[in-house]
């Protein structure tokens, strides 16, 4: 049922950005004259704000980690595993590149950077207000089917670790008639009502968690060296361009860390106090 609910909402969020691109680039309140470049600052300067945009844009991307989270409930997962994760990035990154072009094709820069629904904004331009209105309303269905998701895999990592008795046994329970693991998503509901009232507005929690993500991320990448040698006659899964591809990677996502200490400091050091408070309660919880 999670699952049907999932594609459903998926569907009619993708066939509202398709109409979303669609009407943006036939409109003919568009014009390339738009996607002239603004001004930006120059040298190191233009590298700190290059990373404090990515750190944003990658937000939108971030959905491919959780497929991993269900990976003991996926078929076949040796294959389908990669082929969900390449081509669902792929689909994503098509389609937010094409989303943001349209944006742009039809609104001013100034006008993109001031507005905090540009989807509406874009429909308001090109359909009037009842399309602004639907498109408002395919956005929360947006954020739902997006939050549906999150419910449905967050919770799996904390269920899968207290099944190998690497955490507190309660959050391995499963619900007796929706089969679910009811204590592990209670869990994760308190926990982000707590970074909520820590940080008091979404921006800055999706900031500090893509912030610790692709620290964690870079961990990933390294851990592709030791896993490789210890495992080197079993690994089910190589990957392309070892080990170029992974050095880049881990280069790039502690590019990313190192830039947004330097620029936010105050939340880094935040994020990274909740991480270190974590790593010392694990082993409490773990016994």
């Amino acid at each position: 049922a999670v699952g049907a609910i999932q594609i459903l909402f998926t569907v009619i969020k993708c066939g509202g950005i398709l109409v979303l691109i669609g009407g943006g680039f036939l409109s003919t309140a568009g014009s390339l004259a738009n996607f002239a470049p603004g001004e930006v600052p120059v040298g190191l300067a233009f590298l700190g704000a290059y990373g404090v945009c990515m750190l944003k844009a990658l937000w939108a991307y971030d959905g491919w980690i959780n497929a991993t989270f269900v990976a003991g409930e996926i078929k076949e997962p040796k294959r389908n595993l990669p082929l969900a994760l390449g081509l669902g990035t792929l689909i994503v990154m098509l389609v937010y590149v094409a989303t943001n072009a349209a944006y742009h094709y039809v609104l001013p820069l100034a006008e993109v950077q001031q507005a905090e629904n540009a989807a509406t904004v874009l429909a308001l331009h090109t359909g009037g207000a009842q399309a602004a209105l639907l498109m408002t309303a395919l956005v929360a269905i947006s954020t739902f089917g997006a939050l549906n998701s999150s419910i449905l895999a967050g919770p799996r990592v904390y269920f899968a670790m207290a099944r190998d008795r690497l955490i507190f046994a309660p959050l391995g329970a499963i619900h007796s008639s929706l089969l679910t693991p009811h204590f592990a998503i209670l869990v994760q509901a308190v926990w982000s009502v707590a970074l909520l009232a820590l940080w008091g507005t979404f921006e800055r929690i999706t900031d500090n968690v893509m912030f610790i993500y692709w620290l964690f991320y870079a961990l990933g990448g390294l851990a592709v060296f030791i896993l490789r040698k210890k495992t080197d006659d079993e690994i089910p899964y190589r990957t392309p361009g070892y080990p170029v591809v992974p050095v880049l990677f881990v280069v790039g996502a502690l590019g990313l860390v190192i830039n947004t200490v330097i620029q936010s400091p105050n939340d880094s050091a935040q994020a990274l106090g909740l991480m270190v408070i974590g790593a010392v309660f694990y082993p409490l919880l773990k016994r």
